[in-house]
């Protein structure tokens, strides 16, 4: 199998166009790449798609693509973890600020204090 040298962001790319037919993947690229409003994406996009036609057989990608749906899934349940746990940590920050709120000034404190 061909090696692939990928950027940042192509993986997110193929998990989210591509599909196990390598010539579906290709055209899935050619239809959305005139649509694409950012110029570097789109010149992103179309090297990729040039990648995938060029560098690989429909066995490569037959290999290929599973493996990127897998490793990308993982990444993306750790997004996601992570992104619970601020979020969780955010609510909490939340709820004391709210408590402390409530309870008005502390003891001993006044606004016109210097």
């Amino acid at each position: 199998m061909k090696r692939l040298n990928l950027v940042y962001g192509d993986a997110m790319l193929i998990y989210c166009i591509g599909c196990v037919d390598r010539e579906d993947t290709i055209a899935r690229f050619e239809q959305i790449i005139p649509h694409v409003g950012n110029e570097e994406v789109r010149a992103q996009m179309f090297v990729l798609k040039e990648k995938i036609d060029q560098c690989f057989d429909d066995e490569d990608w037959a290999i290929f693509f599973p493996k990127v749906l897998r490793n990308l899934a993982v990444y993306l349940d750790r997004d996601r973890e992570n992104f619970e746990k601020c979020l969780s940590e955010m609510r909490e920050e939340l709820k004391r600020l709210e408590q402390e709120e409530r309870m008005g000034p502390k003891y001993g404190y006044r606004d016109d204090e210097d």
